[in-house]
């Protein structure tokens, strides 16, 4: 008997977190490409579970310092998640994400817009997340650094 698609995209996806939570960026990278052509496959490209494989992929590109690759990543993976979703929660990962690459491009204006874009959602949905937090020390950093200066964040 052969696997549903969905429990087959569940294991690309789990094996994705353990790749990159075990220390091992290639092995993480294969998996979130795989789980992405994987939903591109089966339901789309403009499905939502791309845009998360994309985020992930996103996450991964920031570790590596490949920053403009980030922002795309992001980017694309934002405007899927606010397609499907609306200002949703879901929007959390790829704004703070952009957040981040941005500040280490010293984009602030674009590093204040993602994070309170953030803020706001997760304050309107009352949600409380690690994303928040991370959206908080980003804008605290920034105003510290000086808006301008050009932080690395």
């Amino acid at each position: 008997m052969s696997e549903s698609p969905r429990h087959s995209l569940v294991d690309v996806q789990g094996s994705t977190v353990r790749g990159d939570k075990e220390g091992k960026p290639e092995a993480a990278r294969r998996h979130y490409e795989q789980a992405r052509e994987q939903f591109d496959e089966i339901l789309g490209t403009k499905h939502p579970f791309v845009a998360h494989s994309i985020a992930g992929l996103g996450d991964l590109d920031v570790e590596a310092g490949a920053y403009e690759d980030a922002i795309r990543n992001y980017t694309r993976a934002r405007d899927l998640m606010a397609t499907a979703y609306g200002e949703h929660a879901y929007l959390l990962q790829p704004l703070v994400g952009l957040g981040r690459a941005y500040a280490r491009r010293g984009r602030d204006a674009e590093v204040r817009a993602s994070y309170e874009r953030a803020m706001a959602i997760a304050e309107r949905s009352g949600t409380s997340s690690t994303y928040l937090g991370q959206a908080l020390v980003g804008l605290g950093e920034l105003t510290a650094a000086g808006e301008g200066a050009g932080h690395g964040g």
